[in-house]
């Protein structure tokens, strides 16, 4: 037990300690419904303001992030967050840069990753002088919307 009781049905409603009947605290104070919803537009406000800073501070970060190749795991990757990658699967046939499959982790979709994993991808295909097949359809769509890439294309 704290040893405070709130007096309920009295005039003040003050919370007093048992022992000695001293009151703890000030009584609530009343609010109106206006108050309330103010005060909650505001707390969305600044929740909001927070959420919209972290996501910009977030993507800018990812937008700095460098495609490098992993020959390995036959992929391109670009790191993400917290050891998260976006990756490129391809194989290699007759010396060409087959791109069969591009992955986002799904909390990440929608941000605009796979189109800066592509990105990265072709600029290292083209400062490596070798020549892409895309079967991938994404890559495929990619290529179509970034005619600049025309060069890195095989055939």
């Amino acid at each position: 037990m704290s040893g405070a009781e709130t007096r309920s049905g009295t005039a003040d409603n003050h919370v007093f300690d048992r022992t000695t009947d001293v009151p703890l605290s000030d009584p609530p104070a009343e609010q109106s419904t206006a108050g309330i919803v103010h005060d909650l537009g505001n707390l969305i406000q600044v929740a909001s303001s927070a959420l919209c800073r972290q996501t910009r501070h977030s993507r800018g970060s990812k937008m700095n992030a460098k495609v490098t190749e992993n020959p390995q795991q036959h992929r391109f990757e670009l790191p993400i967050a917290d050891g998260a990658i976006a990756a490129a699967y391809y194989r290699l046939e007759n010396g060409r840069v087959v791109l069969i499959h591009t992955e986002v982790p799904s909390e990440f979709s929608g941000q605009g990753i796979a189109s800066q994993l592509a990105h990265g991808t072709f600029e290292l295909l083209r400062k490596t002088g070798r020549k892409a097949i895309p079967k991938c359809p994404f890559m495929g769509q990619f290529l179509v919307k970034n005619p600049q890439y025309s060069d890195v294309l095989a055939g």
